[in-house]
């Protein structure tokens, strides 16, 4: 099955249609975001990218259970995620914990800072030919909540996905780098669907010299 990239959900948090535009219509942030995580094919992988749920939240640990409830066992998806700046990864795994023991689901779950995505998984996600269908030279995908000037093998052309911006970093597009953020992208995407918008963005980004 596929797997998806997304960042920033940014569950509970009172402020966040201030700060972004999300075409809500009379549905809450909330219900909003559960509506797209219900579009992605069951057995899926989701990958989020950071800033899930507001850390300082009252009711923070009733509200992650509900929506890793909601992702893992009601929408059936594999979960994969790093930890943002707005996380309480404590709060995250005990969560997970409690949604293991009662539905016995939720054990294939990473929890890490910063992750990389091989040659070997791209081919498995993409297909061999990858680089030749897509026009790109990546054996390597860096994840991490926030967007780094430089990465493992980006001299080589390996690709790095990051969140935290929200779409902010118009006019600054880095090349091979791309925010996958929902409120960048505009949808959850698959790995395809993000390598091609950013091979599309790298038309007009910016290619900075690097150290190797």
């Amino acid at each position: 099955m596929s797997e998806y990239y997304t960042s920033d959900l940014h569950f509970h948090h009172g402020n966040i249609l201030k700060f972004c535009d999300r075409p809500i219509g009379d549905k809450t942030n909330e219900q909003w975001i559960f509506d797209q995580i219900a579009e992605l094919p069951r057995g899926s992988t989701l990958w989020h990218l950071g800033d899930l749920c507001f850390g300082k939240h009252v009711d923070l640990h009733k509200n992650l259970v509900h929506i890793l409830k909601f992702i893992i066992v009601d929408c059936g998806l594999n979960l994969n995620m790093l930890v943002g700046n707005h996380d309480n990864r404590q709060a995250i795994q005990k969560a997970l914990v409690e949604i293991q023991d009662k539905y016995k689901k939720g054990s294939e779950v990473i929890l890490r800072d910063y992750y990389e995505i091989s040659k070997s998984q791209m081919e498995h996600n993409l297909g061999k030919d990858y680089k030749n269908r897509l026009g790109i030279t990546a054996e390597k995908i860096v994840l991490f909540h926030f967007p780094i000037h430089e990465w493992n093998k980006c001299h080589k052309g390996s690709l790095h996905f990051h969140g935290h911006c929200h779409g902010n970093l118009e006019g600054k597009q880095m090349y091979n780098r791309i925010d996958v953020g929902l409120d960048s992208l505009g949808k959850i995407m698959t790995m395809e669907e993000v390598i091609k918008t950013l091979a599309f963005r790298n038309k007009s980004a910016i290619m900075y010299p690097n150290h190797h």
